[in-house]
């Protein structure tokens, strides 16, 4: 059976129980298997453990000149259309000021256009505007004001950064850099949540999070419990492994729907549609691991990590892709999110390039 790795290395989860396996959700909880394989590797086990560390270190920092293992890549490329022109990036792999490692969010502060990039191998939160390095907040840990594997990250009215703190399973709240609160607990009730992997906020302030191992959509408003959506499937209003969320001007809620390899829309907590397939052609995804919304003209925009591109819909029809495999400029190597500034430009999250690529129209 040929072994296919999900886009995303850096999805760490709990550790599994050794054995290790290569199944199929082993593969997609690609962390928790680095996790246990680092642990056995340190811990001197096994030489199984020590060469599984080795032979999966790629997918800790892959980068052009160290790329996936031809064996463990399947890679897509679908057409590549010029209408979006590629304008600059900013980021490179690292730990210092204005480096990143494996980032996976991003999010516009409409206000002073700043860019916040969830910086997820870094454990923490980094600004930019205009590519110039600010500031940067978060660290490793479970305590208040820490992070553990971040991934997704939303900008209020007011200017508080919401970021989806995924392995503490919680979103927490800071406001000019500093902490303010957190919210949600691991489990399955109501308000609990088990590796969100993305946050956005709607025009009356309510937060919707994709609750990724439950399968759901939770919502909540000033750090409350409202109500969720979904369950796992892939029928009409069900999600598998949902991994980001947007809203448009009307209200309607998208979910990137990733194992099912579409995005689905709900309004109000009802199902609405869903548009994608799995494959590299037009309209179709492989492992789309965000959304956004250009609200001026209600483009929709899915970073569609498993084809290395960004593919723009407009109610629920294909209009064009941007982004083709490698490390150049223009290029992407797993997408993982999207954003679009104030004045159209489209962020992109590149992340095992360790770098934000802008696009202008």
């Amino acid at each position: 059976m040929d072994i296919v790795a999900p886009p995303d290395p850096l999805r760490a989860r709990p550790p599994v129980t050794p054995p290790l396996r290569l199944h199929h959700n082993a593969m997609h909880d690609l962390g928790g298997f680095l996790a246990a394989a680092d642990a056995l590797a340190l811990s001197g086990v096994s030489r199984g453990g020590r060469a599984a560390a080795r032979d999966w270190a790629d997918f800790r920092d892959p980068t052009p000149d160290r790329p996936l293992p031809d064996k463990l890549r399947r890679l897509h490329v679908g057409p590549h259309y010029e209408n979006a022109k590629f304008v600059r990036s900013f980021g490179s792999w690292g730990r210092g000021d204005g480096r990143l490692h494996c980032p996976t969010g991003v999010a516009v502060d409409e206000r002073s256009g700043d860019v916040v990039v969830v910086d997820t191998g870094n454990h923490r939160v980094c600004e930019f505007n205009d590519g110039v390095f600010l500031r940067s907040f978060g660290s490793y840990g479970g305590g208040d004001g820490q992070l553990k594997y971040p991934r997704g990250v939303a900008v209020d009215a007011d200017g508080s950064v919401l970021v989806a703190d995924t392995n503490n399973h919680r979103v927490s709240v800071f406001k000019d850099g500093a902490f303010v609160r957190s919210f949600g607990s691991e489990g399955v009730g109501d308000g609990q949540l088990k590796s969100p992997d993305s946050v956005a906020v709607d025009g009356e302030g309510n937060v919707l999070v994709t609750d990724h191992y439950n399968h759901r959509v939770c919502v909540f408003k000033d750090g409350a419990f409202v109500r969720t959506f979904g369950s796992k499937g892939a029928g009409d209003g069900q999600l598998k492994y949902p991994t980001g969320v947007a809203v448009d001007g009307e209200g309607n809620v998208l979910v990137a729907d990733q194992l099912n390899n579409r995005v689905c829309v709900f309004k109000d907590g009802a199902f609405l549609r869903c548009f994608g397939s799995q494959a590299a052609g037009d309209d179709q995804l492989d492992y789309p691991s965000g959304v956004a919304v250009d609200k001026r003209p209600g483009n929709v925009l899915v970073p569609d990590s498993g084809n290395h591109r960004v593919c723009v819909f407009k109610d629920g029809a294909f209009l064009r892709s941007f982004g083709s495999h490698g490390g150049g400029d223009g290029q992407l190597y797993g997408p993982s999110s999207v954003a679009v500034d104030g004045d159209g430009n489209v962020l992109v999250v590149d992340t095992h390039n360790h770098r934000v690529c802008v696009f202008g129209a």
